[in-house]
């Protein structure tokens, strides 16, 4: 009997035998990205809610879960191209189109942030124990960045669209960084590595057969 192998101690070189072929290797790697980047739209469109009352226009999605898990079970490249792709797909359905597309920009800054510095500290040595680092690190990483990267676009947007200059204070801006997305921000990573870590054991075979 094939002794137990926990799915986190399992390398990015297992998604396919060693004996396929590199292009067999690259096409599997494209199927998933493609059909993650897919489920992540969907997640997107589908699952949306605020996290704090305080700040209903701050909604957490479940999108960056499959972004995550490709990033584990493949490579962080797999991982931000189902970002890339996914708010791509969502710019092309017509979403953020409004706000100039500040809104996937962030998403996929966000995102990107927190997939690359997971894996990375993930694939120094796969295991369930880097795996859970990986994810309290890119929560930490994406909080700290996405504080200069709102405070930037809240000094742009009023610029962008005048109207907000009227209500939008450099004080009022500071009050929702240190009270809406900073706390946010951590919950959204907290839930987001909570689930992706349940969920890779479950699914991480399926993508690397």
């Amino acid at each position: 009997m094939e002794p137990h192998v926990d799915a986190f101690e399992r390398t990015k070189n297992t998604i396919v035998s060693p004996s396929l072929s590199g292009g067999i290797v690259k096409l599997r790697t494209l199927i998933v990205v493609s059909l993650f980047s897919s489920l992540s739209l969907l997640l997107m469109y589908t699952i949306e809610f605020p996290l704090i009352p305080a700040f209903p226009v701050l909604k957490y999605d479940p999108g960056d879960i499959p972004a995550l898990i490709a990033g584990f079970a493949i490579n962080t490249s797999a991982g931000i191209y189902v970002l890339l792709l996914k708010n791509f797909l969502y710019l092309l359905s017509g979403g953020g189109l409004s706000t100039f597309a500040i809104g996937p920009l962030m998403n996929l800054a966000a995102g990107s942030v927190m997939v690359f510095v997971s894996t990375k500290i993930y694939f120094l040595k796969p295991c369930k124990t880097y795996a859970i680092a990986g994810l309290v690190a890119g929560t930490i990483a994406m909080t700290l960045f996405m504080l200069p990267a709102n405070y930037l676009i809240l000094t742009v947007l009023p610029y962008i669209l005048p109207q907000l200059g009227k209500i939008l204070s450099m004080d009022r801006a500071l009050i929702f960084l240190f009270t809406g997305t900073l706390p946010f921000n951590i919950l959204k990573g907290t839930i987001t590595s909570i689930v992706t870590f349940f969920l890779y054991k479950k699914i991480s075979n399926f993508i690397k057969k």
